[in-house]
């Protein structure tokens, strides 16, 4: 029968592909199946933080949420107040210890395919 053919180069998603089975002794091709492909574009994750309450008490609860966007099936999550990192990889970050000067920020680190960069605050 026949060798498979590999065609290197750049493709985009207007191309049409066909898979076909060749007979080198017989010098034919049999029937042409055409094949789909889908070709993602590269993204950049990106996350922002929404909080349960805008304003907290002195000893309240704060809760903030990570809010992915192409952060893939399974992104972990690093929190950090005041740029020191706590323990926690979970989208849900919560304190009763937290200040008025105190700043939360969150780095999310995508699973996803076809990113840009893996980790994003």
């Amino acid at each position: 029968m026949s060798s498979p053919t590999r065609i290197i180069g750049s493709v985009s998603s207007s191309d049409t592909f066909y898979v076909s089975q060749i007979d080198t002794v017989a010098k034919c091709e049999g029937a042409r199946t055409i094949v789909v492909v889908n070709i993602d574009t590269f993204s950049k994750p990106t996350v922002s933080i929404s909080a349960k309450s805008t304003i907290i008490c002195p000893g309240g609860d704060a809760t903030f949420t990570a809010v992915p966007f192409i952060g893939g099936d399974k992104p972990s999550y690093r929190w950090l107040v005041n740029v020191v990192s706590i323990i926690n990889d979970s989208s849900v970050f919560s304190s009763k210890s937290l200040t008025a000067q105190d700043k939360v920020s969150c780095i999310m680190i995508s699973n996803a395919k076809c990113i840009i960069t893996q980790s994003c605050t």
